[in-house]
């Protein structure tokens, strides 16, 4: 669901960036504001499946610390972005930006076991040999 989230998020902000009329751009935000509901969901699910109990309370520091942030790091990137592109285009452009980051974050979550906590293999313990 992550990935679908990932991919539904970035047609979104395709629509927004080609968007030939406000109506029509209006429609690619309420596909964006779609995935990123989709996504908030499934990744707070995920993280409480996978994280292990012990240290649950850093993981989920750590994950509303990066939700946070987002809006912040979107802003100094994408308004960077624009500044340098300047005119018309520099919106465009900073969208074309999100749908990359969009790419980049779902590439990102390729080494993430989605395996329930309960359903890995226990760690193996190696015990030192007594001489």
């Amino acid at each position: 669901m992550i990935y679908i989230s990932c991919v539904v998020g970035g047609a979104g902000l395709i629509v927004v960036a080609v968007a030939p009329s406000f109506p029509v751009a209006i429609i690619g935000a309420v596909v964006f504001g779609l995935s990123t509901g989709i996504f908030l969901a499934v990744d707070w699910a995920l993280m409480t499946d996978i994280i292990p109990k012990a240290s649950s309370g850093r993981y989920m520091g750590l994950s509303n610390v990066a939700t946070a942030s987002a809006g912040v790091l979107a802003v100094a990137t994408g308004g960077t972005l624009m500044d340098l592109v300047g005119g018309p285009h520099g919106p465009r452009a900073a969208l074309w930006l999100a749908v990359a980051l969009f790419g980049l974050g779902a590439l990102l979550l390729r080494p993430v076991d989605e395996r329930r906590r309960e359903d890995q293999p226990a760690a193996v313990v190696s015990v030192p040999a007594v001489s």
